[in-house]
């Protein structure tokens, strides 16, 4: 069984791969930072289950979309109406970036390690 991290404690954490089951997204992250003087964590999955609707920046979403090739997640916060993630994108192109505070509404979420 995969060992569960305190999502509260994760951020700077690159994105590896996006995968949408459903009402779900998953996103394999290559390392983590738990903001103290720790080493990086090791390849993690970040689940967001249970989702109702997604809003990106305030504006509704029809499902979630990588915005450019590269992504990293800065921050996870769960409260009463669901998960916010917050994202910055970069691309190949120069000055290619898009930052995204994702909300999904009605959902829950686990950090696993893999």
């Amino acid at each position: 069984m995969a060992e569960i991290i305190d999502h509260r404690l994760f951020h700077d954490a690159p994105i590896e791969a996006v995968r949408l089951v459903g009402d779900e997204v998953h996103f394999a992250v290559e390392e983590f930072s738990t903001g103290f003087d720790t080493p990086d964590m090791p390849p993690t999955t970040v689940s967001i289950r249970g989702i109702r609707s997604i809003t990106r920046n305030g504006e509704p979403e029809k499902e979630f979309t990588p915005r450019l090739e590269f992504g990293a997640i800065y921050s996870i916060k769960k409260d009463t109406s669901g998960v916010t993630i917050c994202i910055e994108w970069d691309g190949l192109s120069p000055r290619a970036s898009d930052f995204g505070e994702y909300v999904f509404e009605g959902a829950d979420v686990d950090v696993s390690l893999r």
